[in-house]
């Protein structure tokens, strides 16, 4: 059953309790009793439960439905998601005790508020990247607000070679990736007074960077003329953002 719910639920999980009833259940939760029974297929007669028992119930989420894993709290998840625990709690009325969570068990993580102050994420060298940089090769993204429902996201990036010098590219470019989507800016570049180089740029978006965790922001070489863009060199994930 818990495989089940884990593949199929279009919802949350609730735990039976004493007394409950799919109805009771149900209308508690402001659902249909249509939906409930359509939304547990695997529960032959709706008319007997029994305490302990784990099923589905089709609530709407504002955001994304999560399913919990070992070792985690909602505190965790919380942060996780950057979401504020009291608002988690809220879309989760099934919660009875939030101390008590259960592996496999389905919650929903609602939309993020959007915040008031901006963050940064330190870029650290792709994982996979085949080519030798300099020690002091490094980078972060800045998110912060800009304006209503925009963000501007600033990709810097210091001890990066000429692109010319790693193949055929003539520039860096920063890319913020959301699901499916890239969101990226052309870099420029600033030395002056002989410092080392600097790369530069900020794109403004209309989406939420904290819709997901694992929404990742990468620096790599480009080339502007051939709209190529090489193996990235920095790399540095929304979770991380302080």
């Amino acid at each position: 059953m818990v495989n089940y719910l884990q593949r199929e639920c279009r919802g949350v999980t609730y735990t039976v309790r004493a007394g409950d009833t799919f109805y009771g259940i149900a209308a508690s939760f402001r659902v249909s009793l249509p939906a409930m029974i359509m939304a547990n297929p695997q529960i032959a007669n709706p008319n007997y439960l029994y305490v302990g028992q784990r099923i589905c119930v089709p609530i709407r989420c504002s955001g994304q439905y999560y399913t919990i894993k070992s070792g985690e709290s909602l505190n965790v998840i919380a942060q996780k998601f950057r979401v504020p625990l009291q608002q988690l709690l809220s879309a989760n009325p099934q919660i009875i005790n939030p101390n008590i969570l259960y592996v496999g068990q389905r919650i929903c993580i609602p939309t993020a508020e959007k915040p008031e102050k901006g963050c940064a994420m330190v870029l650290n060298r792709y994982s996979d990247t085949t080519t030798a940089f300099p020690e002091i090769t490094g980078g972060v993204t800045y998110i912060h607000p800009a304006g209503e429902d925009k963000y501007a996201i600033t990709y810097v990036a210091t001890g990066l070679p000429a692109p010319k010098n790693i193949g055929d590219f003539d520039a860096y470019i920063g890319t913020l990736r959301m699901g499916g989507e890239k969101y990226s800016a052309i870099l420029g570049r600033s030395a002056p007074y002989e410092q080392e180089p600097t790369w530069a740029g900020t794109r403004i978006v209309q989406v939420n960077p904290f819709s997901a965790p694992e929404n990742t922001a990468v620096i790599a070489p480009f080339n502007i003329k051939k709209d190529i863009q090489g193996e990235p060199i920095l790399e540095g994930i929304v979770a991380e953002c302080r």
